[in-house]
């Protein structure tokens, strides 16, 4: 996918995890034959359906999900809504929902293969309600229907969410196409939550006492820093330093991989431990892989990133650049190499680059860039030099494919294309690298080596 890809077409909104059934009552199916009224607990949506020849609905779906489909010999056309129960105090952002079906349909559903997002806008549709539904679209690829675009909506009831997911694929007229967008623009009303961003009050409590296992107690948390884009919460003192820190590394990804950042979008949430010994018990009680609670001083998701005060401010800015990377660019995919190389980029400056450059290169403390691409965890070393090593070794090749010599846009080429790649497929890791920068893995490794000996 290349960011000159733009798209008006598209909506979509799930999130994580398995909910219970909610409870309520559906309007009849006779009365409403495509569905059209979603009535549960008490919320209700309304869905104004596009004019499209031979819509029609798919199963009755129960009270929390409608499914919609219009084929004809040229094209395909898929609505799928999903209504989601009671407990989402911890949702904070209708984006990050977005973001999170994203990777469910990239990682569950075997047909669809994502090719990017690169439409992200807030709606403010007060007419419909809808004035804090987020709207995403990018290209899809299905082994039967073709290439095709996809739209991502979601919203947050008062006391549910709902998302409405639109794949079109086939060779689509330009009527489909407007109606296609004016639903998801226009269709549907409903009474959205809108929620503060700067996660205060009750409800960012809520969200920490979700998060946090029973064994903390969620009142020693406070929120310690507070900045333009982040909140961190401790139970521990941090200097006030740390979030001028947090700030510079925000601007330092976003000038990396440049991405929208409207006001409304919710602060990026921190969690800083007092010890590392609660920060193990944290990651084995959220079940953390073994090696993240052995080797780790910390880590990051798409909506929070987690650590301890022994890490430092270091690694408090790295995982937070891992956060930025894949809850604000959208860059949910890519193995450890990719990102570990674009948080240290974000994260360290060019003079101790260069001091990692010139001991490495000397001291032989560098593995090919294949051996590299194809490690699983850096963290725990590739081939004959640890884990210190290959991030540092990351970085660099990172800084070469962003400040050498290269073909016009190949950077912001590059990190779209892997970024939705899979981390375990390094061979087309490898393809996407030598498309953009036009060479050949080998030639590659060569000149990010050439590079660092002239610097």
């Amino acid at each position: 996918m290349t960011p000159q890809r733009r798209l008006c077409l598209f909506t979509t909104l799930m999130f994580a995890a398995t909910f219970g059934l909610a409870t309520g009552v559906a309007r009849s199916q006779d009365d409403d034959p495509l569905g059209s009224v979603v009535e549960v607990g008490g919320e209700t949506i309304h869905f104004t359906l596009p004019e499209i020849e031979g819509l029609r609905r798919i199963g009755s779906g129960g009270l929390q999900h409608r499914h919609w489909t219009a084929k004809t010999s040229r094209q395909q056309v898929i609505i799928r809504v999903h209504v989601y129960p009671p407990a989402h105090d911890t949702w904070y952002d209708p984006a990050d929902i977005v973001r999170s079906e994203v990777f469910r349909l990239d990682a569950f559903d075997n047909d669809v293969l994502l090719d990017g997002l690169d439409t992200h806008e807030y709606l403010d549709n007060r007419k419909t309600g809808l004035a804090r539904a987020y709207l995403a679209g990018g290209f899809v690829s299905h082994p039967e229907y073709g290439t095709g675009e996809i739209l991502l909506l979601a919203a947050l009831l008062k006391k549910r969410a709902f998302s409405v997911t639109v794949t079109r694929y086939g060779t689509v007229d330009a009527d489909t196409r407007d109606a296609l967008v004016a639903f998801v623009r226009t269709g549907i009303r409903a009474k959205v939550l809108v929620h503060d961003p700067k996660r205060k009050g009750k409800r960012a409590i809520a969200w920490l006492d979700d998060l946090l296992p029973q064994a903390f107690d969620v009142k020693k948390f406070k929120p310690v820093i507070r900045t333009k884009h982040f909140v961190v919460f401790s139970n521990s003192k941090l200097p006030r330093s740390h979030g001028k820190a947090l700030e510079r590394t925000y601007t330092r990804v976003r000038e990396m991989i440049p991405f929208d950042e409207p006001k409304e979008r919710a602060l990026i949430a921190g969690i800083v431990f007092a010890n590392r010994g609660e920060y193990v018990r944290f990651s084995e009680a959220t079940d953390r892989s073994e090696w993240i609670v052995e080797q780790s001083a910390g880590h990051a998701g798409s909506e929070c990133f987690v650590t301890h005060t022994g890490a430092g401010v270091d690694t408090l800015t790295h995982e937070a650049a891992h956060a930025l990377v894949s809850g604000r660019a959208f860059l949910i995919h890519g193995g450890s190499w990719f990102h570990e190389g674009l948080a240290e980029l974000a994260t360290t400056t060019d003079d101790q680059r260069r001091e990692w450059a010139s001991r490495a290169l000397d001291e032989s403390r560098v593995v090919s860039l294949r051996e590299l691409i194809r490690a699983k965890r850096m963290i725990e070393g590739v081939g004959r030099i640890d884990g210190n090593d290959a991030y540092r070794q990351a970085a660099l090749v990172m800084a070469f494919l962003r400040d050498g010599r290269q073909p016009e846009g190949a950077f912001t080429r590059m990190v779209h294309a892997i970024g939705m790649i899979r981390a375990k497929n390094a061979d087309a890791q490898i393809a996407a690298l030598e498309e953009a920068y036009g060479m050949s893995l080998a030639d590659l490794d060569f000149s990010w080596r050439a590079y660092w000996r002239t610097r």
